[in-house]
């Protein structure tokens, strides 16, 4: 659903985080700073998705696992 060239970034960001969706989820809720410093803050804020992707991965109803990481990403964060 996400932008080829998006997707593509923030899979290679996901990877030098090293850490569960949940674990980048719970870190921004909880604005933990030892887990995600600004400069990731950041980094992963130019990786949003746009309005309409997100409700495009918000409707799918078909099987999650089969969904890109980046959009389980976008599903668990949002």
């Amino acid at each position: 659903f996400v932008d080829a060239k998006k997707a593509n970034n923030l899979n290679l960001f996901l990877g030098f985080l090293r850490m569960s969706h949940e674990d980048i989820r719970d870190a921004i809720i909880f604005l933990d700073e030892e887990k995600l410093n600004l400069s990731n803050v950041q980094n992963l804020k130019d990786k949003c998705p746009t309005r309409d992707e997100l409700d495009q991965i918000k409707a799918y109803t078909g099987d999650k696992s089969l969904l890109a990481e980046s959009d389980k990403f976008y599903l668990c964060v949002q």
